[in-house]
């Protein structure tokens, strides 16, 4: 952190600039560091919280870079998420015998990553700025 900072000349507008672009770097790396971090936390927990019956499904979740950001996403099962998540008809021989079972595991994942992503980037940031 800079203390005690004595400027000489026309220099203060380059010392404001220079601290600027070094304060929106740090955010931005701070930014995408949580991101990662909060993503890969929510796809662990998606893989001990989603339903198992063969355990295929759980095994799917992975977190892809995409557009600037990162993707909690089934790669093994993508058809799967909303129909476990929030329930579907089941039908035999075309008649509708029931409804299947809703097993919301998504949603509380993703409440609990985001929460996470809001500590992280607080957490980054404010380090990563004590350092300029």
């Amino acid at each position: 952190m800079m203390e005690n900072v004595t400027v000489e000349g026309g220099s203060l507008d380059d010392l404001i600039a220079e601290t600027m672009k070094a304060s929106e770097a740090a955010v931005r790396a701070a930014s995408k560091d949580a991101a990662k971090k909060a993503a890969n936390d929510t796809a662990k927990k998606l893989k001990s919280t989603s339903p198992k019956r063969k355990g295929g499904y759980a095994k799917g979740w992975k977190v892809t870079f995409r557009d600037g950001g990162y993707i909690v996403h089934n790669s093994r099962f993508p058809g799967f998420t909303q129909l476990l998540e929030k329930g579907h008809d089941v039908v035999v021989n075309g008649k509708k015998v029931g409804r299947a079972k809703v097993e919301p595991h998504i949603a509380p994942a993703e409440q609990a990553g985001v929460e996470d992503f809001r500590y992280r980037i607080y957490e980054e940031v404010n380090r990563r700025l004590s350092e300029i």
